[in-house]
């Protein structure tokens, strides 16, 4: 029984261990210039193309969701915090995006999106999902 309550007690240390640099990440954010994960976006339109930045965090993509419109090209900047886990993916299913961004790194693709409707985005997971939106 000692064991058993030895191993618990490791268990339960080693988790808040493991938690201190995920909260440390989550405390310096200030989320000033961001809309933050759950918030929704729609891309500027520079020199004819649609720029969007997505950014992975613990909490999951901001923006979690943004708008485009169809038949200009599209260019997603994506990018990922050190604790984001599987979010380091970026996965556009029906448009063939699946990248990955390292910390302090910066990964761009483009695409140009030939229909309307509303289109998943997610790491491979599916833990981190977000919706893209195409408009006429």
């Amino acid at each position: 029984m000692a064991k058993i309550l030895q191993i618990i007690l490791l268990l339960f240390i080693f988790g808040i261990v493991a938690a201190i640099p995920i909260m440390l990440n989550n405390a310096s954010f200030t989320g000033a210039s961001s809309l933050g994960a759950g918030g929704a976006s729609t891309a500027q339109l520079v020199n004819g193309v649609q720029e969007i930045k997505i950014h992975a965090s613990t909490s999951g993509y901001s923006p979690s969701a943004f708008t485009v419109k169809k038949g200009i090209p599209v260019k997603l900047l994506f990018s990922a915090d050190k604790y984001a886990g599987c979010g380091t993916q970026l996965i556009i299913p029906d448009f063939g995006v699946n990248v990955i961004a390292s910390e302090g790194q910066e990964v761009p693709v483009q695409f140009t999106p030939n229909q309307e409707g509303v289109f998943a985005y997610r790491c491979s997971m599916n833990m981190f999902k977000g919706k893209m939106t195409v408009v006429a």
